[in-house]
């Protein structure tokens, strides 16, 4: 029996300061709520991914604090199996301190933390599953541990290399793999060489929608327009992740790619209406908002 997705990335407590203004070096901004919220990209892309699909697996590593248990307590709940996550003594668990203005733009600064002890040995030590798992996400981990686990599967490769891709732009282009999900700056980053590693390179373009690059075809689809909905953004960070991981449940669930990126591309606008970075919307929440849209939405079902 195979697993429908493991996710090995980084886990984040989020410190939400919401500020008048995102001001500039020097500057000042005054903070009118502090809210606290589980995030890190492995986390919130697993999280979409389960809320849709019914479950995955998790690899990574948190501090043995409380933090580490929130994130272990909110995995339960979603079906997600923890016996790839390493608990790590004497260092706390990874945390983010993201600035929110009152458009709903964000500004993230993070502490690596436990994050820093997924490596190779943590990896290896998950072969076993990995194998066995019919996708494998690599979510802002170094290109040469995706690479290591991508090694250890038949299954479909995705990628998320985040902030790599501008630190380290040709160790990305060495990953091989199915799929890679990158932003506007990302891409621009990889683009001389991204093309040769990569079959599916998914490109998020904020208030430009986003896109989907293959061999011979490209397909894009238009922001989602929250107003004519009746709703604001509220934060928009982990609309990506959101977008990752219901992309991905969607080929889990036998659709194509255009059709997948469609309801990646709802999933990710309802997810900004939600305070919280692992705020992805549930089956009933994002086949309400398709309805509502005029989008047909496929029949999202438990892990079989």
């Amino acid at each position: 029996m195979y697993l429908p997705a493991t996710v090995i990335g980084t886990l984040n407590v989020d410190i939400n300061l919401y500020v008048d203004r995102i001001s500039s070096p020097g500057g000042e901004s005054k903070v009118l709520k502090i809210k606290r919220t589980l995030g890190g990209k492995g986390g919130n892309i697993i999280t979409a991914f389960a809320k849709l699909a019914g479950g995955g697996r998790f690899v990574g590593a948190i501090g043995n604090d409380d933090a580490g248990k929130l994130h272990l307590d909110s995995f339960k709940k979603l079906n997600i199996d923890t016996n790839g996550v390493k608990i790590v003594d004497n260092i706390e668990s990874g945390q983010s301190y993201v600035l929110v203005d009152p458009s709903g733009q964000n500004q993230i600064n993070s502490y690596y933390g436990a994050n820093s002890a997924v490596d190779s040995d943590l990896i290896f030590s998950q072969r076993a599953s990995i194998h066995e798992s019919k996708f494998v996400i690599a979510a802002n981990i170094d290109p040469s541990l995706a690479s290591l686990a991508f090694r250890m599967t038949d299954g479909i490769k995705a990628y998320v290399p985040a902030a790599f891709a501008a630190r380290s732009p040709e160790s990305v282009c060495k990953v091989s793999g199915d799929y890679i999900f990158l932003n506007q700056d990302e891409m621009n980053s990889v683009a001389s060489c991204i093309f040769q590693s990569f079959k599916n390179i998914i490109v998020t373009m904020g208030s430009d929608g986003a896109k989907i690059i293959t061999e011979n075809q490209e397909f894009r689809v238009p922001r989602v327009d929250l107003e004519s909905f009746g709703l604001k953004v509220r934060n928009t960070a982990g609309a990506g992740d959101a977008f990752t991981g219901a992309f991905m449940a969607a080929l889990y669930k036998g659709l194509d790619n255009f059709q997948a990126l469609r309801h990646a591309n709802y999933a990710a606008a309802l997810k900004v209406t939600n305070d919280e970075a692992r705020g992805s919307p549930t089956v009933a929440e994002l086949a309400k908002f398709l309805s509502r849209a005029g989008e047909s939405a496929i029949t999202w079902g438990a892990v079989g």
